[in-house]
């Protein structure tokens, strides 16, 4: 390797650390085409939650006139019409908003819940960091989705089930990064809380994705 390459190397790392690990990683990211590719769909995906209801041809609970329950797709009703006799394709514009919104308070929820349990483990360690551990571990090893309609139904949390599950994966993660990040401190090396962060997100998207 060439003194110019080298230099280049040292020049390109010493721009990654004055940037930070959160701005380091969108930028790697930004790179590839299969995150704007994503970006895009999932812009639109909010776009249709959003502003949906601005273009539905009916009221979500109103029925279509002329058409019976269950009727095909037609020029009245483009996605047909369910039990009630009223339009699909409006109660699907309308009911956008909300599952966004439960979605989003579901999965910060979890995410706070989950670091919270994660770095308590982490740092506490002994005893309580076994029990906190091995109960996030009976759960994690139980289906995901049997999880969330057992808890959705419990008396104990109401709502959306999901978020509780969301919390296992997690805190266990958590947990994981921050105890790694205990040992480099004390060895005397600085240490951010925000080079956990891309960890805490990307395991707390990919709970949500299970």
């Amino acid at each position: 390797m060439t003194d110019v390459a080298v230099a280049d190397a040292v020049e390109i790392d010493l721009d990654e650390r004055r940037r930070g690990p959160l701005r380091v990683l969108f930028s790697a990211a930004w790179k590839q085409h299969r995150t704007k590719i994503g970006l895009g769909i999932t812009l639109l995906l909010v776009g249709i939650a959003v502003f949906g209801r601005l273009v539905a041809p009916y009221e979500p609970d109103q029925g279509v006139e002329g058409l019976l329950p269950f009727a095909p797709p037609s020029s009245d009703a483009w996605l047909g019409t369910d039990a009630l006799g009223r339009d699909v394709l409006s109660r699907f514009l309308y009911g956008g908003l909300s599952v966004l919104v439960l979605s989003g308070v579901a999965t910060a929820i979890g995410m706070s819940l989950g670091i919270t349990v994660g770095l308590l483990a982490a740092y506490s360690r002994g005893k309580l960091d076994d029990l906190l551990m091995r109960t996030m571990d009976v759960f994690i090893s139980l289906p995901s989705i049997v999880l969330a309609i057992e808890l959705n139904n419990s008396c104990v949390v109401s709502g959306d089930g999901s978020a509780s599950c969301t919390v296992f994966p997690i805190a266990r993660s958590s947990k994981a990064s921050a105890a790694i990040a205990s040992t480099t401190k004390s060895t005397g090396t600085r240490f951010k809380l925000t080079s956990l962060f891309p960890i805490f997100i990307a395991d707390s998207l990919g709970a949500r994705s299970r």
